[in-house]
């Protein structure tokens, strides 16, 4: 009895896929790794970090009135009163 023969596929393909996981593989170590330099996160230095208890305890002055512009029928001549029957 005769052994069937190998089918002649594409072997190419098989080349091809492995590449193509080569590839993958060195990119993944690329980003990893961050090859691009040194580049380092900006820190924020303490006295810009406030918590919402600082924020509530904080006093904040009231302002001039001085360059407010009058308020729009706030004189008492304005105020009406409903007439009843």
């Amino acid at each position: 009895m005769n052994d069937p023969l190998p089918e002649e596929g594409p072997s190419g393909t098989k080349w091809l896929w492995v590449a193509v996981l080569v590839l993958l593989a060195v990119a993944a170590v690329i980003f990893f790794l961050n090859a691009d330099g040194d580049e380092e996160l900006e820190t924020i230095p303490d006295e810009a970090v406030t918590t919402t208890e600082e924020r509530l305890n904080t006093d904040i002055a009231p302002p001039d009135t001085a360059d407010l512009p009058p308020v729009t029928g706030a004189e008492p001549t304005a105020i009406e009163t409903p007439e009843t029957e």
